[in-house]
């Protein structure tokens, strides 16, 4: 029986912080879910740093390691967008300037679909879910 291979890509979540509720972390959870559901042995890889936001997770796919990754993993799953909204909030707080929530949420949006995008458009080996 072959191993599900499972990527992770992320912010904090994905590292491991911020919900006590999935201690160690939302990825070791998901993947002991998995393992239970499935019956199967899942091996994974995390790519993800604290802070980062759709940006970074988009820039995350340009490393060639990430990208390898991708083209092989049955699972991918993606926590982004929270920090693109903390950051938002911080410079609304400081200026009132109501355009910088729209704008952020307009472009966490096109990041999104580019980082959907360049997934889809990469030379995978076998059939996947997101």
């Amino acid at each position: 029986m072959y191993p599900l291979h499972y990527l992770a890509l992320g912010d904090s979540l994905t590292v491991g912080v911020g919900v006590p509720t999935f201690d160690p972390g939302f990825v070791e959870h998901y993947v002991c879910l998995s393992k239970q559901t499935l019956k199967k042995c899942i091996q994974y890889k995390k790519y993800a740093r604290s802070g980062a936001t759709t940006g970074d997770v988009l820039n995350m796919l340009h490393s060639p390691i990430v990208t390898e990754y991708v083209k092989h993993a049955d699972v991918i799953t993606i926590t982004a967008g929270g920090n693109d909204l903390l950051n938002a909030a911080k410079i609304f707080m400081q200026t009132g300037n109501e355009k910088i929530i729209s704008n952020v949420l307009e472009q966490s949006q096109n990041n999104y679909s580019s980082i959907m995008k360049r997934i889809h458009h990469m030379d995978k080996q076998k059939d996947f879910i997101i």
